[in-house]
């Protein structure tokens, strides 16, 4: 009898541990995951590489789509002013809805930007911010928008107070509360941001013909490698 408890104990243990393992992979939108400490890379060791510092100086990412709201956005955000760092830049975004009044239109959209560097086929993650935004743009007498200004969501205690403040229509004004709701809703879980970050990611990584890229995570001091390419 003692031994069907300790046997059946163990296959509970197990079980949990399989569990912890899954909800750990799926929290962290990993598709695989391999041990990096002491991890041997092209014969090399992951820690040499990245105490190496040569970094492979890549393009930012160039959205590809024909949704032409998602295009503004992506080209608004390749400018130098949003990406003034030496390492390339990933956009990932998210349109909620555009108002036109005149000759402005409102594009509301978030969006989740990452700066990544490249340490031989080993990238690292240098700086990741998510904000909604409000992007204001002219329309010129061919059709063609160009951009004028744009409203970010403040940090902090101010943060729900300024997304509905910009969430207005671009002339009169009018409050929309509705895009407001929806932006607030979708801060508090953009897991599609997460996902359409990984598949530019990708995407980008391919576009380039990169192959055997791996990302790697510092996990709270348990680092992690994730093949890409």
């Amino acid at each position: 009898m003692m031994k069907k408890i300790i046997i059946a104990f163990f296959i509970m243990f197990s079980a949990l541990l399989f569990l912890g393992f899954f909800l750990h992979t799926a929290i962290n939108d990993l598709s695989v995951i391999e041990p990096m400490q002491g991890q041997q890379y092209h014969g090399r060791s992951i820690e040499a590489v990245l105490a190496e510092g040569k970094i492979t100086m890549l393009p930012d990412f160039v959205y590809s789509g024909d949704d032409p709201y998602l295009k503004l956005v992506y080209d608004i955000y390749s400018f130098r002013e949003f990406n003034d760092q030496a390492c390339f830049f990933v956009l990932s975004a998210r349109v909620f809805d555009t108002y036109e009044e005149a000759d402005r239109m409102n594009v509301f959209a978030t969006v989740m930007f990452v700066y990544y560097n490249l340490y031989g086929n080993i990238l690292v993650k240098d700086k990741i911010a998510v904000e909604p935004v409000c992007i204001t743009f002219t329309k010129n007498p061919d059709s063609s928008y160009e951009y004028y200004h744009i409203k970010r969501a403040q940090k902090g205690n101010g943060f729900q107070h300024s997304v509905k403040d910009f969430c207005r229509m671009p002339i009169t004004g009018k409050y929309l509360p509705h895009i407001a709701e929806q932006m607030l809703s979708h801060y508090n879980n953009y897991g599609d941001l997460l996902e359409l970050q990984r598949a530019n990611l990708v995407e980008h990584l391919q576009g380039l013909g990169l192959k055997g890229v791996s990302l790697y995570l510092p996990n709270a001091g348990k680092p992690l490698v994730v093949p890409l390419t």
